[in-house]
């Protein structure tokens, strides 16, 4: 078991001290939030959800970011919403799908939401594209974990 909020919190910090983006980042939802899964393998899921969030929001002056937790019957459940641009429906079947990007060469290999939704099977949970009015987010549910 461990504390998905606090692993969101440091999980974000980190891809935040490293794009220096200046990107309002706000949480929200019950902490601790226990979950149940390796903490450094979800953990890498948060960051490439917090890095696509920042890469899609750059140059923008209003850009934020929710991370919510909290708890669906047995399952721990995070979204992280941003208020970018959003992703174009044509390419919403293909975003989890390996080598698949929208940035820029040699800026993104395009195996960060594969490798993300593997590890989120792996833990028998889910990570889905949630329906937004504006910008993007992804949901992720794990098991409840208890401490």
């Amino acid at each position: 078991a461990f504390d998905l909020a606090d692993t969101a919190r440091i999980a974000a910090s980190w891809v935040e001290r490293g794009a220096k983006s200046g990107v309002a980042i706000r949480f929200d939802g019950p902490a601790p939030c226990w979950a149940r899964g390796r903490t450094g393998h979800i953990q890498q899921v948060i960051m490439n959800l917090v890095q696509n969030a920042l890469d899609a929001m750059e140059g923008q002056p209003d850009a934020g970011l929710e991370i919510r937790t909290g708890y669906e019957g047995e399952m721990a459940v995070m979204t992280v919403t941003d208020n970018g641009p959003g992703i174009p429906a044509h390419l919403r079947d293909s975003i989890f799908d390996p080598f698949f990007t929208t940035t820029d060469v040699g800026k993104g290999t395009g195996l960060g939401l594969a490798i993300s939704l593997k590890i989120m099977e792996e833990h028998r949970g889910t990570l889905t594209l949630v329906p937004v009015a504006r910008g993007t987010a992804f949901r992720m549910t794990l098991p409840k974990g208890a401490r």
